[in-house]
């Protein structure tokens, strides 16, 4: 037998054996390892869409949040009762944080007529004359108009008094919600 005919019957059948197995096993495994990157792209894809769901709802529940405080906000601006007491309080931390002095403070009764106020509203009148420095009752106004209450100035007066003194007549309206459904 010639040498070449002996190499080829050795080596034909390793040479069927490995193209077997490469059909066999290593063509299969392709095949898992194809559909294995398939699945692994689906869950990366699933994953990514989840944490943008998880993203959302994170921003929706801080909105919520927000918008809580906020409502919150309006309806301590904008209450269902004329609170005259709550306002009276507010009104003397604000001037004892101005340093001026109340020297009269005086509620009108609910006005549920005021036809500058929107229907839904009902007003209260205050009369207020408040005294002190320049800067006190400047001050003073000017925290009276960032109350939470919701107010109107309608009137202001101011009056000089001796050296540095000032007096100011101010007269506003609280609003007040007229149906219970609006304020909470």
């Amino acid at each position: 037998m010639n040498a070449r005919l002996r190499w080829a019957i050795i080596i034909a059948p390793v040479l069927v054996i490995i193209a077997g197995w490469y059909l066999v096993v290593w063509n299969g495994r392709q095949a898992d390892a194809v559909a294995l990157d398939e699945h692994t792209a689906t869950l990366v894809h699933q994953s990514d869409d989840l944490r943008s769901q998880v993203n959302d709802a994170t921003k929706f529940k801080s909105a919520g949040k927000k918008s809580r405080t906020r409502l919150a906000e309006l309806r301590a601006g904008y209450p269902n009762e004329a609170d005259v007491a709550g306002f009276i309080r507010s009104n003397d931390e604000l001037a004892t944080s101005s340093g001026v002095l109340v020297e009269s403070l005086t509620p009108d009764a609910v006005n549920s007529r005021d036809r500058s106020a929107p229907p839904s509203t009902r007003t209260v009148a205050i009369s207020l004359r408040v005294s002190g420095s320049e800067h006190a009752v400047s001050d003073y106004i000017g925290r009276l108009e960032s109350l939470a209450r919701t107010t109107a100035i309608d009137n202001l007066d101011l009056t000089a008094e001796s050296a540095g003194s000032v007096s100011a007549s101010i007269r506003l309206r609280l609003f007040v919600a007229r149906n219970a459904n609006l304020a909470s």
